[in-house]
């Protein structure tokens, strides 16, 4: 009889074991995880803060604006265009464009300064690439990014 007593003991502690175990595990995994994907996020975030200020020293916003006014291109908007697509090319972002609102007291308006592309996207999608005074269409940019947009100004 004191046998069976012992075995059940035995058998409960190895049970109380596995289950710690596999909760802790189950935490470790967890806090590893959200150490690993906050990190990823910082490096990320400094990553393209760093790419926006290199392609941002290179527009002289004054002439951005008169092309803006006159929706006439300059030969400083087509650098600045040859630059975006060249940080978009290197630097495999996804976008990279610039956008205005014609109508500033509009924030339901928004339109195209530029939108770098890529050498395959030129040729294979020319149709997505937009230009000078191109109105987003719906479905570019969600209500929650226009009204980003629309606050930063």
């Amino acid at each position: 009889m004191a046998e069976a007593g012992q075995r059940k003991l035995s058998t409960k502690i190895i049970v109380y074991c596995v289950v710690f175990t596999a909760i802790l595990s189950i935490i470790m995994g967890w806090l590893g995880y959200q150490t690993y994907s906050s990190s990823l996020l910082e490096r990320y975030e400094i990553y393209v803060d760093s790419v926006l200020k290199i392609a941002a020293s290179g527009i002289d916003g004054d002439e951005i604006r008169a092309c803006i006014d006159t929706l006439q291109k300059s030969e400083g908007f087509n650098q600045v265009q040859l630059d975006l697509n060249t940080v978009k090319e290197e630097s495999e972002m996804e976008y990279v464009y610039m956008v205005y609102f014609p109508d500033r007291q509009d924030p339901s308006r928004m339109a195209y300064v530029l939108n770098a592309y890529t050498e395959r996207e030129f040729r294979e999608e020319p149709e997505t690439i937009r230009s000078l005074g191109d109105p987003c269409g719906e479905g570019d940019f969600d209500e929650i990014m226009m009204n980003l947009f629309y606050n930063s100004l």
